[in-house]
Parts: structure tokens; C-alpha cells; sequence
């Protein structure tokens, strides 16, 4: 509540008479039109001018008068009273609270830098508050300066801070990996166990923020295309000890084996088989183009060095080797009975190559399967599977 105007004129009469009184004003009287109805010298918002008085009313209040600490009232039309937060200050004994001495205004208690909170009011919180800056850079370079690699369980030191996107700026552990080796890719996969939780993943120690992860576990972990050589920093909040656990399976690229991030691997660098020398399909390839032609009766075949440019659309062979070889017949029924060293998949084809929809046989080892290629014709049989075939072809009608 506003003082009463005659104890506010009590104990300022002596601390600031009218400047109008000191032959100072802001409404000069040849250039101000408005009323001056307190006859402080100082004119209302409707003049121009920078001088403005906030109560025509009181000629105890106008612009650059004394005024009270804090004592509810703006007195001298700063916007604020005196000491009280948010008020310009340039010590503590300006203010009720603290002076925020890098900001010049009063806040109402100090900064804690580690809160994720505005404790002082001013707007800022933590390393985003210039109270902080020193604490910040600190602790961040140190956390940064001597990261702790992964393989042991750690107790983060209470004194090492960092700020993350998981939960601010905490006590906190970084972890440097360098999976790899320049010059390769592969699959990063990671987790944490204890603290909690969460960590943060990013490409720099002490540069932009990068991505939380939490609920993260052995049976699902995070995983990610990494290229080999290159560094990485994960980022663990919380003062808890807790395990950082992860591995880095290369992929190389015609050893035959498909591992992330390859589409493929036909066991050679070699370019218009399907699968070129990046190890990614492609995907023009006319596999039915390159049939091989097979026999009425027995036939071995092997689809060891296949390419893997189809997904068969009928059983779990997807990263499998396929071959497709040419039908002896065309037309009529035909029985067709196999005989692998692996689990395949058999489905015959158009004369464009494309799947004829619910036509297919497998996973097995071996089997008798009967088309009829009058009422589903097809030129082409696509074995999906890397294996040794037997097969026996013949015609019923």
C-alpha cells in the first residue's frame, strides 16, 4: 500500500524538495503545453519530453527525486522503489535482497547455479545467468579436459559439473570413445546401467548440446551407424555410480557377412552384381536376367555366391543370398522337390521377374512343392537362401 501522503511528506521534506523550487525542470515553459497540476516542474505522459513525472498529483514525486528504500512507492519514476527486485543497484546495500552486480538491479537471493532455477529473479537461470559464468566455464573445462573412458563403473566427483539436455546443469561424468578405425563403419551400440538412467550423446566434449537417452537396457539398447576413427562423448548426469557399457562391430565391406550399415555383401568389391563394391544394393539389377537355366530331373545347384538384391515377400531371408534360375517348361504342372544344406525358399516368378503373390515354399531344408503354370504362369524359380541345392523337376501333365 502507498504511504499516506502526510508521513511520505514527513520524512521526505528535508531529502528532496522540488527540483521546480532548485530552478530545475523537464517541462520547459516555452516548449510544454500540458499541466504541471502538482507545480513540480516536471510534465504528465501526454507531454513530450524524457522527463516525465508518474504523479502529477505529489510534488514530491518526479523524476530523479529521492526516494525511500523500499517502502512501496516510486518516488522517483524509475519504475521501481527502492531495493526492491528489479530495482538498479550497484552494491547490496541498494537493495532488500542482492545486487546482481554484473546486471546493476536487485534480485531477490543469489543464483544457484546447479538448480535449474531463477532463484534471483532476473529472468536467467543457471549457465544462462552472467552470476554463473564463472562457475560454468570452470567446471564445464574440467569435466571436459579430463573425460573418463568407458569400461568401469564410476561415482562422478561432486565437483565436476556439466550442463546437459537430460536434466540441466548437474554433477555429471563424460565418456570419450573412439570406436573404430579410420576409414571404416559400423554399429555403435550402448547403455547405462545405474545412476538415472539417462545420458547424453554428443559430437563434441565441450560443444553443442546433443540428444537424451533414457530407459535404455542391454536387451534394448541404443544403436547407431558410427563411422570408424571418430570420436564421441557421452555425457552421464546424476551423482549416482553407474556403468557405461558399449561395443562397435565393423562392418567390412566383401567379407561376405552383411552388418550395419551395409545393404549387402556378395563376398567381392565388385561393381553390377547386385551388390556394388560400397556394399549397397543395386537396385537395376535384373537378377531374373542372369538366370540360369535349369534341366528337367535332377539339377544340383548353389546359391553361395547369389546376389542379394531381392527380399523374398514370403519367410524371414531378408539379407539372405538369391539366385533365380530358368524354368525348363513354361506351360502345364510341374512338381518340384529339393533338397538343400540350408533352409531356403523357393518361389517362381513372371516373365518380368515379379512375385506372384502367395506362390512360394519355405523355409526348409527340403520339400515338394506343384505349380501350375497355366494358371499362374511364371518363366523363372527364385531360390532365396545361401545354400546347396538338389533339385528334381518334372512335368505331370
Amino acid at each position: 500500500m502507498r504511504p499516506a501522503k502526510s508521513s511520505r511528506h514527513l520524512l521526505g521534506a528535508l531529502a528532496f524538495l522540488p527540483v521546480a523550487l532548485l530552478g530545475v525542470t523537464g517541462c520547459p515553459a516555452d516548449d510544454c503545453e500540458c499541466v504541471d497540476e502538482d507545480g513540480d516542474g516536471f510534465c504528465t505522459a501526454s507531454c513530450s519530453g524524457d522527463l516525465i513525472d508518474c504523479d502529477d498529483t505529489d510534488a514530491f514525486v518526479f523524476p530523479g527525486a529521492a526516494d525511500h528504500h523500499e517502502d512501496g512507492y516510486d518516488f522517483d519514476c524509475n519504475g521501481h522503489d527502492l531495493g526492491g527486485v528489479g530495482a538498479p543497484c550497484s552494491n547490496d546495500t541498494h537493495c532488500t535482497g542482492i545486487c546482481n552486480v554484473s546486471a546493476r538491479v536487485c534480485v531477490a537471493a543469489p543464483e544457484d547455479c546447479r538448480s535449474r532455477g531463477d532463484e534471483d529473479g532476473d529472468g536467467l537461470a543457471d549457465c544462462s545467468d552472467p552470476e554463473c559464468a564463472a562457475e560454468c566455464v570452470a567446471l564445464t573445462g574440467e569435466l571436459c579436459a579430463a573425460p573418463v573412458m568407458s569400461g568401469t563403473t564410476q561415482t562422478p566427483p561432486t565437483s565436476r559439473l556439466a550442463e546437459n539436455v537430460c536434466n540441466g546443469f548437474d554433477v555429471a561424468t563424460a565418456y570419450e570413445l573412439v570406436p573404430g578405425q579410420a576409414g571404416e563403419n559400423g554399429q555403435l551400440t550402448m547403455w547405462v546401467e545405474g545412476g538415472n538412467g539417462t545420458f547424453e550423446l554428443r559430437t563434441e566434449a565441450c560443444g553443442e548440446l546433443g540428444l537424451c537417452f533414457s530407459g535404455l537396457t542391454s536387451v534394448a539398447p541404443l544403436q547407431r551407424v558410427w563411422p570408424g576413427g571418430v570420436p564421441l562423448w557421452v555425457v552421464v548426469p546424476g551423482a549416482a555410480s553407474h556403468t557405461l557399457y558399449w561395443s562397435y562391430a565393423s562392418a567390412v565391406c566383401g567379407d561376405g557377412t552383411v552388418a550395419v550399415p551395409e545393404q549387402c555383401d556378395d563376398g567381392n568389391l565388385a561393381d553390377g552384381d547386385g551388390c556394388n563394391a560400397s556394399c549397397q544394393l543395386e537396385l537395376d539389377f535384373d537378377v531374373c536376367g542372369a538366370a540360369t537355366p535349369l534341366n528337367l530331373g535332377i539339377t544340383t545347384v548353389s546359391t553361395l555366391e547369389g546376389t542379394m538384391v531381392v527380399e523374398t515377400e514370403c519367410g524371414p531371408m531378408e539379407g539372405q543370398r538369391e539366385r533365380a534360375f530358368a524354368l525348363p517348361v513354361t506351360t502345364g504342372r510341374i512338381r518340384v522337390a529339393w533338397s538343400a544344406d540350408a533352409p531356403v525358399v523357393l518361389s517362381p516368378r513372371r516373365s518380368d521377374c515379379a512375385y506372384l503373390p502367395g506362390v512360394c515354399e519355405g523355409p526348409a531344408l527340403s520339400g515338394v512343392v506343384e505349380f501350375d503354370l497355366d494358371q499362374r504362369p511364371a518363366e523363372f524359380l527364385l531360390i532365396d537362401g545361401a545354400a546347396n541345392v538338389q533339385l528334381i523337376i518334372e512335368v505331370l501333365d
